[in-house]
């Protein structure tokens, strides 16, 4: 559960989005000014600020340095009635954690506050987590694998860059009517967010060569049941211990497992209110196996969804066959089941 803190002038917006926030399952409070903002938090520790672009003392770049200056720990989201892009650029550069227009919806909200999860914050001044704490270990394996500074830095421009693209397409699908056309712009927004899972984890690790998936997968899970079961409730049972694969491997495999679970959200449990995706991956010799099983309404055998026009499971079969050398079957068995094995 997160720590909510919704900063806007009109008491009833910042009221409407308080309960969107309190119905998602976080606990939020309410200020009508930046002042009353920093006050609240001086009292108590917030995860988020949800801010108003426009107040007469200053603008949203300077709100956004002055509470990162404060508090740097705490995500600032910045949220607006008049979109721009150049606004969006600029607020992310400076360090928003997002850039959002109103009225937010609720399962947008959920995917924002599902992504906090996955990027853990700095402590608090005066508090050290035991995460923060270099053992040992951690730092035996520093000198092992050493991480430059600068391709920390880049890893870290690239997740940045991703996350203006994420903002740009969402205000790009406000601009449009099209119920189709959004779809793409929704899809392409996601597909964008999972290639940032991956910089964001290289840019918290140790390593710069490998990532580990199965944390990953989890995130990858998460996100697009945030965006896509909001009145659901689909169990997910991931089997996986802790694997390492290649940075190169890695953003292709992620994207066609983000296709293929994004296609069991939106086909298998059309006429459900739940059910259950089950994720196994494992290494066996010199290859990696993935099964991603649902226990929805199934695919009929006449149907061949690689040859349809599903663009995205034609997607993760290139991506799998092509980049990866690998394999990718159906097993229609009770559901539907994704099988994938390819080399490393």
């Amino acid at each position: 559960m997160l720590n909510v803190l919704v900063v806007h002038h009109e008491k009833e917006i910042c009221q409407s989005t308080a309960n969107k926030i309190s119905e998602i399952g976080h606990t939020v409070q309410i200020a009508g000014s930046p002042s009353e903002a920093l006050i609240a938090c001086e009292k108590q520790t917030f995860e988020f600020v949800l801010l108003n672009d426009r107040w007469p003392e200053m603008n949203s770049i300077q709100l956004i340095k002055q509470f990162q200056s404060l508090y740097p720990y705490i995500h600032v989201v910045i949220m607006t009635e008049k979109p721009s892009v150049e606004n969006a650029v600029a607020a992310v550069r400076q360090g928003a954690f997002d850039y959002l227009t109103f009225p937010v919806a609720k399962h947008r909200m959920a995917a924002l506050f599902e992504k906090a999860y996955r990027i853990k914050p700095p402590s608090s001044p005066g508090k050290q987590s035991p995460a923060d704490k270099m053992t040992i270990q951690d730092a035996s394996s520093d000198l092992k694998e050493p991480q430059t500074t600068a391709t920390h830095e880049i890893y870290h421009r690239f997740k940045n860059t991703l996350q203006i693209i994420s903002s740009l397409l969402d205000l790009g699908s406000l601009r449009i009517d099209d119920g189709k056309a959004i779809e793409l712009f929704t899809d392409t927004r996601d597909k964008v967010q999972t290639i940032s899972l991956v910089y964001t984890q290289l840019y918290k690790s140790h390593h710069s060569d490998r990532v580990e998936i199965s944390n990953l997968l989890k995130q990858v899970y998460d996100y697009l049941s945030s965006v896509h079961c909001q009145d659901k409730s689909i169990e997910n049972i991931l089997l996986s211990k802790e694997i390492f694969l290649p940075v190169q491997v890695v953003i292709p495999f992620l994207l066609a497992v983000h296709e293929m679970i994004a296609n069991c959200f939106k086909h298998a449990f059309k006429d459900r209110r739940d059910g259950r995706i089950i994720i196994e991956f494992f290494k066996k010799n010199n290859n990696v196996h993935l099964m991603i099983k649902d226990n929805g309404v199934g695919i009929p055998a006449d149907y061949n969804v690689f040859d349809s026009k599903n663009l995205g499971l034609k997607l993760a079969k290139n991506l799998i066959e092509k980049q990866l050398k690998g394999s990718i079957h159906l097993d229609r068995t009770g559901g539907t089941n994704f099988i994938v094995g390819f080399p490393i």
